[in-house]
Parts: structure tokens; C-alpha cells; sequence
């Protein structure tokens, strides 16, 4: 091991010359030249110019340029596992900086995407999307004759000219039925009072006497607009 600085100092001075010759015949400057010679590396803007300054002065001295390099790689720059240069510190600040710009980055990401679920699962939420997702619901609606007599019930999808769900016929006390389809379901019934309808286990009101109402989804009763 030897010392980088004097080695180039001593050589230039065996020689007779001063910094001006060897700024001259480099074309490096003065004040990076004594840097070298001081083992100031810390002056220069970077390894890569240390690396190339002290090569082209020591050979300039007649000294062993790659020996002048691998002693200020063993010495400044240390070696990681892989026995390459780790770089100086303004590269490992680079980095740095890098990876704080990396952070930065992921995190303003992560922001607008939960912004954006935000938005979409508040359209979802809103009435207009509601509904419409409420409107074509299954829904499980059961009947039930609740009085002494037995009950005219008549069920379809949509309106009375839908699909039939109960046949056209009398619900029998005590006897209860199950109809699954999509809101909206059409129902007409003899006696509204003497009839239980509950809509996916929740117990809805419905109007009395001779009737036609409509089941929307939720269970919300609506009258029937038909003649």
C-alpha cells in the first residue's frame, strides 16, 4: 500500500515540474491536480473523473496508471461482496434521492387508485345506480293466508300479462307459498287483508281488500297502475 498523493507529488518533482507544466500538458486544471496530490477527491465532480484524472496524471509522471487506480479503489471506494466498487458518495446520495423519488411515486400511485375506488364505489352507492341494481334483484317473497278463509292469490313477473309465478287460484288457510324471481313481481289478491307477504325475510305491509300491487325490490310495495 502506498500514499496516492505523495506518490504523484514526489514523481512530479523528480521530474522539475510544477502544477502550470502539468496543467498544460494534461489539460487538466491546476486545482484538480492538487487535489490528487492531496487526496482531496472529494474537489472533482465525481469517481468517474478521479478515476480518469489520476490515471492520465500518473502516466503523464511515467508511474504505473492501473497500480494509481487500484489503490484508490482498495482505499476510497471499498468493495461490496461481489468485489466490484461500491461508488463514492454522490452516487450513494443519487441513489438515495432515487429511492426517495421511488416512494414518492408509489405512494402518490396508491393515493388517485383508493381515490378512484372511492368514486366507484360512491357511484355505486348512488340512487340512480341503486335502483338499478336493486331493480333487477332476486327477490324471495313467500305468501301466506293469515285469516279463516281461503285467499285469492294471483302472481306474475312484471304485470298481469307476465309470467305466472302462482297459478291464477285460492291460497288455503294456513297454507303459505314461495315465488323467486327478479323485481319487479305483479300480485293480485281477493283479500288483502287476509294475506301475509314477507320479502327475503323481512315481514312487508300490504294493502287491504281487493287489490293489485307490485313487489320492487327491497320489498317496497307499489300499487298497480294496470286498468
Amino acid at each position: 500500500m502506498f500514499e496516492i498523493g505523495n506518490t504523484l507529488r514526489e514523481a512530479r518533482l523528480r521530474r522539475g515540474i510544477d502544477i502550470a507544466d502539468c496543467e498544460s500538458a494534461t489539460k487538466i486544471r491546476a486545482k484538480y491536480l492538487r487535489a490528487l496530490e492531496e487526496e482531496q477527491f472529494d474537489v472533482l465532480p465525481g469517481t468517474t473523473y478521479v478515476k480518469g484524472f489520476l490515471r492520465t496524471y500518473a502516466e503523464f509522471l511515467a508511474l504505473d496508471g492501473r497500480l494509481v487506480l487500484d489503490e484508490y479503489e482498495s482505499r476510497f471506494l471499498g468493495r461490496n461482496d461481489h468485489g466490484h466498487p461500491e461508488g463514492d458518495p454522490a452516487r450513494r446520495r443519487a441513489r438515495r434521492r432515487r429511492s426517495r423519488e421511488g416512494r414518492v411515486l408509489l405512494i402518490a400511485a396508491s393515493i388517485v387508485l383508493l381515490a378512484a375506488i372511492g368514486l366507484w364505489v360512491g357511484f355505486a352507492d348512488s340512487p340512480g345506480a341503486g335502483r338499478s341494481a336493486q331493480e333487477t334483484s332476486q327477490l324471495a317473497v313467500v305468501f301466506s293466508a293469515a285469516g279463516q278463509r281461503e285467499t285469492y292469490l294471483e302472481v306474475r313477473t312484471a304485470g298481469p300479462e307476465g309470467n305466472t309465478l302462482f297459478t291464477p287460484g285460492s291460497l288455503p288457510p294456513g297454507q303459505s307459498r314461495t315465488v323467486t324471481a327478479a323485481a319487479p313481481i305483479w300480485v293480485h289478491v281477493g283479500d288483502g287483508s287476509g294475506l301475509r307477504v314477507s320479502v327475503n325475510g323481512r315481514q312487508v305491509a300490504t294493502p287491504s281488500g281487493k287489490t293489485e300491487f307490485i313487489i320492487l325490490s327491497g320489498g317496497r310495495i307499489q300499487p298497480s297502475t294496470t286498468p
